[in-house]
């Protein structure tokens, strides 16, 4: 993971940006409360966000956490602590289940309520305008990389979870078929996708007199009286997943 230095460093947050950030505060500020309020309410118009606010109590300690959070953002102190308090809001809506489109959406959303006011705020000075935007997008885009990082380290978590347990269960059900293969006492054969025998039980073994090694790789169709019952096999183990043929004759290597 990147530190701190090298965050700021790859997205070029230089001391003007910092400054500029701290100008556009006093400004700002006053005028959070109503641009969160907007932003909640816009939120509300997505089923996505229906349960999720429909405490009243829990949406406005969200948005007192937003405010909290804006004010952290103008004093442009991107430190460690800084990096660490936007890493434990990123777990928590990680854990909240909220999916990184509509965190990343977020910050879309209140550029589109943000910036008609820097425009009106800098409508003069248009230079500082572009600078200013430019700067609260290298904030914005800061916090985005410091969430993203939350999501994929729940995401690899879980991946490599899954993965464990699909090699517990593959190993299962290998040692499962070793047993059936053994123990069975019919004849269990299985095909690989050229039709040829890639699989044949101790079963088969004892009834068609062959070595495992000695039938691998050879039809099946070779050891039926009847070898176009070897299409019907074929298209039942297609439709069922297996087939199974009783009162066909077979030959075993004693018949050749």
């Amino acid at each position: 993971l990147l530190n701190h230095q090298q965050r700021i460093q790859y997205l070029q947050v230089d001391q003007e940006d910092r400054e500029l950030i701290r100008e556009i505060g006093p400004f700002l500020m006053p005028k959070m409360p109503t641009v969160i309020n907007q932003f909640y309410d816009y939120l509300k118009t997505f089923d996505v966000y229906q349960e999720y606010l429909s405490n009243p109590s829990l949406v406005e300690r969200i948005k007192k956490a937003q405010l909290e959070y804006f004010q952290l953002l103008f004093d442009a102190v991107f430190d460690e602590n800084y990096i660490e308090k936007r890493r434990v809001i990123g777990k928590a809506h990680v854990r909240a289940g909220l999916e990184p489109k509509w965190y990343i959406g977020a910050y879309a959303t209140f550029c589109q309520f943000l910036f008609p006011l820097l425009r009106k705020h800098y409508q003069h000075d248009l230079i500082k305008l572009e600078k200013t935007q430019l700067t609260l997008l290298k904030a914005f885009y800061l916090d985005i990389q410091i969430a993203m990082e939350s999501y994929i380290e729940r995401y690899s978590s879980e991946l490599l979870h899954t993965s464990k347990s699909l090699e517990q269960k593959l190993w299962m059900e290998d040692r499962l078929l070793s047993f059936i293969l053994t123990e069975a006492g019919d004849a269990i054969v299985g095909l690989d996708e050229k039709d040829r025998i890639s699989t044949w039980s101790q079963g088969a073994q004892r009834i068609f007199g062959y070595k495992t090694s000695e039938i691998l790789d050879k039809s099946l169709a070779d050891l039926l009286h009847q070898p176009e019952l070897f299409d019907q096999l074929k298209k039942m183990a297609a439709e069922e997943g297996s087939a199974t043929i009783y009162e066909s004759e077979w030959k075993n290597k004693n018949d050749y």
